[in-house]
């Protein structure tokens, strides 16, 4: 994971943390690298554009997010429940490479391809300091409910 989309990322949650009233917003929207009807265009911070259309899943669906470490790397895993699950099995059925726009607060912070169908978890990975990641996972955890 680039360096400032953890920056990025953390700043984004710690702000939506530090306002009661108004908690992060969390959601995954599938996309395209080609524009199409009903898609929008975002530009990425590599230049690079994206194209994403509906929502998918958003925090109201997190069911439980957790620090994984492997090595002397960190990760965030994030739950949703079954029928979130199915939701997103379907959907990505057919998305394997292309895709898939992560956003916190309407801003788009990265734009993986798939390497996988999804189901009712995933994982971000990246360069998570052990202390960037327990923040992310306690935002998620608290506000994100």
């Amino acid at each position: 994971m680039h360096p400032s989309f953890v920056i990025l990322l953390l700043a984004t949650l710690l702000t939506g943390a530090s306002q009661a009233a108004a908690p992060s917003r969390f959601e995954l929207r599938l996309a395209e690298y080609q524009p199409a009807a009903g898609l929008t265009e975002v530009t990425l911070e590599s230049g690079s554009k994206i194209y994403f259309g509906r929502t998918l899943v958003t925090n109201d669906d997190v069911v439980q997010a957790r620090v994984r470490q492997q090595g002397n790397e960190y990760s965030i895993a994030i739950e949703f429940g079954f029928w979130t699950g199915v939701q997103m099995l379907l959907a990505t059925w057919n998305h394997v490479g292309r895709p898939i726009a992560i956003l916190v607060n309407g801003q788009v912070m990265s734009a993986p391809a798939l390497n996988s169908r999804l189901f009712n978890a995933i994982n971000i990975d990246g360069g998570f300091s052990r202390e960037e990641a327990e923040s992310l996972v306690r935002e998620l955890n608290t506000n994100w409910k």
